[in-house]
């Protein structure tokens, strides 16, 4: 028993573990559809993606390089398509910093999206084999529905799972047997899939299915899903199946580890293989953009409809899991023979229907029987049920269709007196078969696509509507929320006729409500939407973020998200919420970014894994003719040790052309403490990524006090941070791995680290080929006594090259800066001497976005000719190295013969 004991113990924990690398080490990337030349079987053309994949051993395969699009344009459902060919999967060898990489390749104009790869769980629980009767059979009125039909064999269930039993007597008779393509080592039928004659390994990428082939853990929990799902019928052998002649094909997607490591894919596998129902009884609690494109690519595309398990912590934690919460998808809790909901089954508004799933007998390993628990077999039952009414209307429903006949004719069980708490959270109700076959269903309209506006505090909600059924005569929608922060100006719609498969997609019907100003930040709404006509209702849940504390900024150059956590560009990062900082519609050029704070032994930031500012007042925006101000306040109370600074936030962009390539970020901080702050220092942390960001470099400009990031191997864009006001100004710039000296920071930050980065410079980063790197540009000591306040500004500048950064780096500091000693009096001339003073060297700036013949003359005191020469450029700076002795010199600046401008210049 021992033995036992340890080898279930062992085996657990190996599954853990193995689980963990195989995520921490894989990840999903999306290429844009139009990026889509650039894209082949196994290999894609984009020099920056090969550029951060250098040097790393890695595996990269394209998911679904035969993924279906359909062709027709009137179908109702082609604008909700999904390309999924473009889909990429990247599993490492070795050990990489997996969450670089993503932001790295996030940063690329060709991706879509790139996340780690979420790997599910299966979703049962099992007790030992003993002899029972199949009582969902009864409860789903089964026996009545064979009276009308008796199913259709064409139909078939694709079981997304860890793989059948191919010779038990009650499984192999019904397996969609795939005749064009017989077991003679070919691919017969074109697919690229060799022999896949009974289903497909996904996981091992072979064509046995069989649940016992697992080299180390081999689960026959698909077994018993197939059971539930469409075991041999009239066979006197064993259990019946609610799909009576309904076949299964099975798609095994865990892999020779025991890890559901292909389960999305085995979901495309099943789609693209003919199966219009599929069974998912896993589920992971993170939502994925890739596993919603399958979702989507599965329903739109291939008109096939999903159904997967709950969840079974409802007496725990009742989490929400997916594909189940996908709206798409049918959501099943699992009840008991009493129609009770069972006491494990996740509920929640998401589920749509409820089967049994509480000892419910079905198909064991090694030809045997067995009971077992979970909403892993609640699935299966309602996915047999769905395939007895698809084969009964002959193929003819839509996904959309057949999920309103199952839903609309299960039977009502919330007034159950041990339903009543969980009343509404259990679905429309528990599945029967014989009202599927027999009830005809009138209206239902499916509601989608929906958005949601804020200007502040009042919100507008749009929707699509899809009518299902027959035509409406005087629809219209009311809804209403549970929130307290919510308050409706308009709460209902008339929608009134809309005929058959009528699909309005206009955003003409618009809720409106307000949220109330005590309403928490980023808070979790339910909607709930109600319809009515003549003889119809029915209610949709709609669950979204409303408050939310960050915003987008933009000009027409610059668009930045700005938070309300002490966070620029991003607010959080587990999920990703905002975009970043963009400049010419580029991808985000930074990955983190954030303020820092410290004095003495006491520091509180936002980045490098820490989150220490909470929220006090949300985002803000005014906008102007001529400016964008965003404004919001945030405090370090999420800090054990607060300093107990109270930060009022003000980021700014501008209109006029000249200064459209800067943004101010200014800083008044309250000294909330009890006491003085004699040695205060506030940085500005920024991971800025151009292109392939272990290519990065840093540099200084000395007289600008300038501290720019940017690529080592172009002339690209470059991003710099100018400190303008009268503290003594420090900057640190980092090699994150701890190259040349540096402070490392890819493990985090310490106190005795931070100490150091404010009391030494480090002006430069990056090794010759350039390296991942970052700055901090701080403030510091100063003194802020206790009740008083202190305000600092930053300028983050940009430029799509050096000269240009250069440029826009005198305008922001001429607009801002009084500390700096440099000849302006005609800058908004567009022509400027740079530096000035000089010793050997000057720049001039020119008029922006003008092909120039610029004539240059230098005249001694004595109105003598010292140099003179002739440029032909399209660039807004030339450099001019003239070798002067030190003096007064006049600059004669002449533009295509017309224009002249005379400057002073001071050689020293």
């Amino acid at each position: 028993m021992l033995k036992k004991i340890f080898k279930a113990v062992t085996v657990f924990i190996f599954l853990l573990l193995t689980k963990s690398i195989i995520s921490q080490q894989t990840i999903l990337l999306k290429i844009k559809p139009q990026y889509k030349s650039k894209c082949f079987m196994s290999y894609i053309s984009i020099a920056s993606l090969q550029s951060i994949l250098q040097n790393k051993q890695f595996y990269m395969k394209q998911l679904f390089p035969k993924a279906y699009f359909p062709k027709d344009t009137q179908d109702v459902f082609y604008k909700y398509c999904v390309d999924i060919s473009t889909i990429y999967e990247i599993q490492f060898k070795e050990n990489v910093d997996i969450n670089k990489i993503i932001q790295q390749i996030n940063l690329l104009p060709e991706t879509e999206y790139c996340h780690q790869k979420d790997i599910p769980e299966l979703l049962y629980t099992t007790n030992d084999p003993a002899i029972g009767v199949q009582y969902y059979l009864n409860n789903t009125n089964a026996f009545q529905a064979w009276d009308i039909f008796k199913g259709d064999s064409t139909v078939v269930i694709g079981i997304i799972d860890t793989g059948t039993e191919l010779a038990h007597d009650d499984l192999w008779g019904n397996i969609a047997y795939n005749y064009n393509d017989p077991l003679d080592g070919l691919d017969n039928d074109g697919d690229g899939f060799n022999d896949n004659f009974r289903g497909w390994d996904i996981g091992n990428n072979d064509n046995s299915a069989e649940w016992s082939e697992n080299a180390a853990v081999s689960n026959p929990h698909g077994v018993l899903v197939a059971g539930m799902a469409a075991p041999t019928t009239n066979n006197g052998i064993g259990i019946a199946g609610v799909g009576f002649k309904t076949k299964y094909l099975p798609v095994k997607v865990i892999d020779s580890t025991g890890v559901l490591s292909r389960a999305y894919e085995g979901i495309v596998y099943a789609a693209d293989h003919g199966c219009r129902i599929i069974n998912c009884s896993w589920g992971s609690t993170v939502p994925t953009p890739f596993g919603l494109d399958v979702v989507k690519y599965v329903t739109y595309n291939r008109k096939s409809l999903i159904f997967a398990a709950a969840g079974n912590k409802g007496h725990t934690t009742n989490n929400i899991y997916f594909p189940a919460a996908y709206d798409e998808v049918v959501a099943v809790a699992a009840t008991n023979q009493s129609d009770i909901k069972w006491e494990k089954s996740c509920y929640g508004y998401h589920v749509d229907v409820s089967a049994p799933g509480e000892n419910v007998y079905s198909t064991y390993s090694n030809n045997s029987y067995t009971f077992g628990w979970g909403t892993s077999y609640a699935s299966p039952l309602a996915s047999s049920v769905a395939a007895l009414v698809y084969g009964y209307y002959q193929k003819q429903l839509n996904p959309f269709q057949l999920k309103a006949i199952i839903e609309q004719t299960s039977d009502f069980i919330d007034t159950i007196q041990a339903n009543q708490p969980y009343a509404g959270q259990i679905g429309k109700g528990r599945v029967n078969a014989k009202n599927a076959l027999t009830q005809s269903i009138q209206k239902s309209v499916r509601l989608f696509n929906y958005e949601i506006t804020e200007n502040n505090s009042t919100a507008v909600l749009t929707f699509s509507i899809l009518n299902l059924f027959k035509p409406t005569l005087n629809l219209y929608a009311k809804i209403r929320s549970s929130s307290t922060c919510i308050t409706f100006i308009e709460d209902s719609i008339y929608i009134g006729v809309l005929d058959s498969m009528q699909l309005f997609t206009n955003g003409i019907y618009k809720f409106i409500y307000n949220i109330s100003s005590m309403c928490n930040f980023d808070e979790k709404v339910d909607f709930f939407i109600e319809l009515y006509d003549s003889q119809y209702t029915e209610t949709f849940y709609y669950p979204t973020i409303v408050n939310k504390s960050y915003a987008d900024i933009s000009n027409d150059v610059l668009s930045i998200t700005v938070c309300s956590n002490g966070r620029i560009g991003y607010h959080s990062f587990s999920p990703v919420f905002g975009n970043g900082i963009k400049y010419y519609q580029s991808n985000s050029l930074v990955s983190q970014m954030g303020i820092i704070l410290y004095d003495k032994q006491k520091a509180s930031w936002c980045f490098l894994g820490k989150n220490d500012f909470k929220s006090k007042q949300k985002v803000s925006k005014t906008e102007t003719e001529k400016i964008v101000i965003s404004n919001s306040i945030f405090s370090d109370s999420l800090n054990s040790t607060p300093l107990k600074i109270e930060v009022n936030q003000t980021i700014s962009l501008y209109k006029t052309d000249s200064l459209k390539h800067f943004a101010t970020i200014q800083y008044t901080l309250k000294n909330n403490s009890n006491f003085d702050f004699d040695s205060l220092y506030v940085g500005l942390f920024s991971d800025i990524d151009i292109l392939n960001a272990e290519k990065n470099k840093i540099s200084f400009d000395s007289l600008l006090r300038l501290q720019y990031a940017y690529s080592s191997f172009m002339n690209g864009v470059h991003v710099g941070f100018c400190i303008t006001d009268n503290f003594q100004k420090n900057y640190y710039a980092f090699d994150n791995n701890g190259d040349n000296q540096s402070i490392k920071i890819d493990d985090g930050l310490n106190l005795i680290e931070i100490k150091q980065i404010f009391e030494n410079n480090r002006y430069e980063a990056g090794n010759i080929d350039g390296n991942d790197v970052s700055s901090i540009v701080s403030y510091g000591p100063m003194y802020i006594p206790k009740n008083d306040s202190i305000k600092l500004t930053y300028l983050m500048i940009f430029g799509r090259n050096y000269n240009e950064l250069i440029t826009n780096s005198l305008y922001a500091l001429s607009f801002f800066d009084t500390t700096i000693s440099i000849n302006t009096s005609s800058l908004f001339n567009n022509v400027l001497i740079y530096p000035n003073p000089t010793t050997n060297f000057f720049y001039v700036t020119l008029p922006q976005n003008n092909n120039k013949i610029v004539s240059i003359k230098v005249f001694n005191n004595q109105a003598v000719n010292v140099y003179s020469n002739t440029f032909y450029t399209s660039d807004n700076l030339i450099l001019v190295n003239h070798g002067l002795k030190k003096g007064l010199y006049i600059v004669q600046i002449q533009l295509n013969n017309s224009q002249t401008y005379y400057r002073k210049l001071i050689i020293y």
